[in-house]
């Protein structure tokens, strides 16, 4: 299954699955989502996507401790994605599934 799924089952169970994690984001703490994902940093990269990137602070992580070079960073809440742009290369604020990348 691709990320643009067509099919009627396959868009339905993409939809069902976007619904719980939707419930799952509203549940977590804020504290969650402003702390860096330790896991993540201690893989080497060089390039990062960082989708619902929040603060930035995952991101910064990874530039600060030389892991990845570039962090690009989209987030749907534009106060928050505000903050990641003084941490990021580059933050785009929107909700991605309306975004178009060249």
């Amino acid at each position: 299954m691709g990320p643009f799924a067509t099919d009627p089952l396959s868009r339905k169970r993409l939809d069902r699955i976007a619904a719980q994690l939707s419930e799952a984001y509203e549940q977590k703490y804020e504290a969650y989502y402003q702390n860096p994902r330790e896991d993540l940093v201690l893989v080497l990269v060089l390039t990062v996507l960082d989708i619902g990137c929040g603060t930035g602070a995952t991101g910064k992580r990874l530039l600060e401790s030389g892991k990845a070079k570039w962090v690009t960073g989209i987030e749907l809440v534009p106060e928050q994605g505000e903050i990641a742009r003084s941490v990021l290369n580059e933050v785009y604020i929107g909700d991605i599934n309306e975004m178009t990348f060249d």
